[in-house]
């Protein structure tokens, strides 16, 4: 992959997430015409093409910070089915109130091998204990039904965390160098990783929380 520029990088973004809502609303139909196998299918990639725009996203704060970019390391894990799930998953913990205390993140890191089985399943036929499965024996209404609604949480939040930031293209190079400053993450021990991945949820949501009482302290200020 060639290197790209902060313009494209929130190209790709915005691509994703038409993508991603698309797909959606698509499994949603199919879903409501009893098609839940492959509905499943859809909610499972519109997942993984959100996971794209982490991984665009990032890239870009990383050209902010002046931080080196592997393009051939992005351009793989932009097609590799594992390293979307395994992003997914870490969004979904970092994004979930109390995960910490009540996820396993490791668990939900090395799931990504049976969450690409399961999309499999969904497409063809395999065989079960000496029987042969549809995707619809295998993939019940239930599993379809949690991951359209997973599909929209992860959408959800994923344009939170744009707006927060904003597009690359208007972003102050500071404040991606204030992210960067005390980590490389080209050379962070995977056992560290995880150490960082769990302060930093519990700081979003600790922050988050204290944003929220401030905000009902004022409301009740007004109203007495």
């Amino acid at each position: 992959m060639q290197k790209l520029t902060l313009k494209q990088l929130d190209a790709g973004v915005e691509a994703a997430f038409a993508n991603a809502g698309s797909l959606i609303d698509e499994a949603k139909l199919l879903f409501q015409s009893g098609f839940h196998a492959r509905a499943y299918t859809l909610s499972h990639i519109a997942r993984e093409e959100l996971a794209k725009v982490t991984m665009l996203y990032t890239s870009g704060l990383r050209l902010l910070a002046e931080h080196p970019v592997n393009w051939s390391k992005l351009e793989k894990r932009l097609r590799d089915h594992k390293s979307k799930l395994t992003s997914d998953a870490l969004v979904t913990f970092v994004s979930t109130p109390g995960a910490v205390g009540e996820l396993d993140l490791e668990k939900m890191a090395a799931g990504s091998t049976s969450r690409n089985e399961w999309k499999n399943e969904s497409l063809y036929i395999a065989l079960k204990e000496g029987n042969f499965k549809t995707p619809s024996d295998m993939i019940t209404p239930e599993k379809a039904k949690r991951t359209i609604e997973l599909a929209m949480f992860a959408f959800a939040d994923a344009k939170h965390f744009v707006s927060l930031g904003g597009k690359l293209t208007e972003r102050n190079p500071e404040g991606a160098k204030q992210i960067f400053k005390h980590i490389d993450p080209d050379n962070v021990d995977p056992r560290d990783a995880i150490k960082l991945i769990k302060k930093l949820t519990r700081l979003i949501h600790s922050k988050t929380k204290s944003q929220g009482d401030a905000e009902s302290s004022a409301q009740d200020s007004k109203q007495s």
